[in-house]
């Protein structure tokens, strides 16, 4: 049995004394953690222990923090989460934690080697996420922190595990989550949502799904959402403030309604993303057998709206005055095909931030229209306003006459009688129709 092992860092590595063990190899090294391989002497069967890297045993709250993780992850029953076997210190008080031994390769691997996932791949490993975190949080109020494809391993047949606990917190009432944390960022810049990175209190499961929104990014493009830089502070303000780079701009070949999932999943305020896992897994299946994602429509005629979720929260018009309308871009307002209600929809040649302003400025100026949702067109997101009672009596079937009615908008409106588009090219089209919408849609 080895006793001393050479550590990727540059340091030694003693291995574990751990009655009913016997360590046989180093594994790897974390900038936390060592992974050993070992034999289980009374069922003969090959396993994983975890021990706390040299340079943390000094670290007397940081070894605590360790062993009280590890007995939480330990209660997680889930075919997704990696099964803890065991979990105590040994004789000279290195805390441990035995856990199941994984024959497969990190998603990281997987992805460096294959490249993008099939959409229908990717959704159907992030449905096995989503089941399990929702079992996770509904167990214990465990949210992980640091969701990654580093951190999670394929199996055959695509199964995916869970390995990584060590930056979990739970989310009890009356307590701090961040009381472990010492102070310190937790997380991984790439994945981090911006309620994790602003270090806020009422953290819970969103965290997670927006984690899954970035790994779900990372299959179907084959990068990161904001890859690119590699300035860590660079990488946390784009999340809270940047746009989301449209998934279609890396692969055309994505789905609409995949699309329309990931950005709700990734939106920058928790409560625009969907209200629970089982909404995520829902909308994945409906996607998957061809239909439509659902469109949530509130009795009082509100929807979430992806795009504006995406990007930093528009700026306030200046003291006195109207936001400026843009003069490039398209926008139109026309009667739906299917029902004949109306809707005003923009396209995303306009700076998003714009969209956004635009938006919320015709809402005002147009009484009873409200942010309805968005539809995709060549693969892009855009916003679309439709009058509040047309919205209402349309129900589930919203989503598809907004689709239908900007469809007619963005391709000249195709001879439908009532339909007024303009833009384009023209410098001063699209202000000038803006203008004019105002008149047409109040008509």
């Amino acid at each position: 049995m080895p006793t001393t092992e050479p550590d990727p860092n540059g340091l030694a590595t003693e291995a574990p004394s751990v009655p009913g063990y016997q360590i046989t190899a180093l594994r790897r090294s974390s900038s936390m953690t060592d992974e050993w391989d070992a034999l289980q002497l009374s069922l003969e069967r090959t396993v994983s222990m975890i021990t706390p890297r040299a340079d943390r045993l000094g670290d007397a709250a940081w070894c605590d923090r360790f062993e009280e993780l590890s007995r939480d992850f330990a209660r997680l029953h889930h075919r997704n989460f990696l099964q803890v076997i065991d979990t105590a210190r040994t004789a000279e008080g290195v805390p441990y934690v035995v856990v199941e031994r994984l024959e497969g390769e990190s998603l990281a691997t997987v992805l460096l080697n294959e490249g993008p996932f099939a959409p229908d791949r990717a959704a159907r490993i992030v449905m096995q996420l989503a089941d399990a975190l929702d079992n996770a949080w509904k167990q214990s109020g465990f949210v992980l922190r640091n969701l990654k494809p580093e951190n999670l391993v394929l199996l055959s047949g695509d199964v995916v595990k869970i390995t990584a606990f060590l930056y979990a917190t739970i989310v009890r009432p009356g307590a701090d989550p961040l009381a472990g944390d010492g102070g310190e960022l937790v997380g991984t810049p790439h994945y981090m949502p911006p309620e994790q990175i602003d270090a806020l209190r009422t953290i819970d499961f969103h965290a997670d799904m927006y984690a899954v929104g970035s790994v779900f990014y990372r299959m179907l493009t084959g990068r990161s959402p904001f890859e690119g830089t590699e300035d860590a502070m660079e990488i946390l303000r784009l999340q809270k403030e940047g746009t989301l780079p449209a998934p279609s701009d890396a692969n055309p070949a994505i789905p609409a309604g995949f699309s329309h999932v990931l950005l709700r999943m990734m939106a920058k305020r928790p409560a625009d993303r969907y209200p629970y896992w089982q909404d995520v897994v829902e909308d994945l299946q409906r996607v998957l057998s061809g239909r439509d994602p659902f469109l949530p429509v509130s009795p009082g005629g509100g929807a979430w709206v992806p795009p504006a979720s995406t990007i930093a929260p528009a700026a306030p018009p200046p003291p006195g005055g109207k936001l400026r309308l843009p003069n490039k871009g398209r926008a139109g307002v026309g009667a739906s095909p299917a029902g004949g209600r109306k809707v005003i929809a923009f396209d995303r040649s306009m700076d998003p931030a714009m969209v956004r302003n635009v938006a919320l400025l015709l809402q005002k100026e147009l009484s009873g229209f409200v942010l309805a949702g968005a539809y995709l067109f060549d693969g892009k997101p855009n916003l679309v306003l439709m009058y509040t009672a047309d919205l209402v009596a349309a129900g589930k079937n919203a989503g598809k006459d907004i689709r239908e009615a900007a469809k007619f908008i963005q391709g000249g409106g195709g001879g439908q009688p009532g339909l007024a588009t303009a833009g384009g090219k023209n410098p001063d089209g699209l202000k000038d129709a803006l203008e004019k919408l105002i008149e047409i849609a109040t008509a």
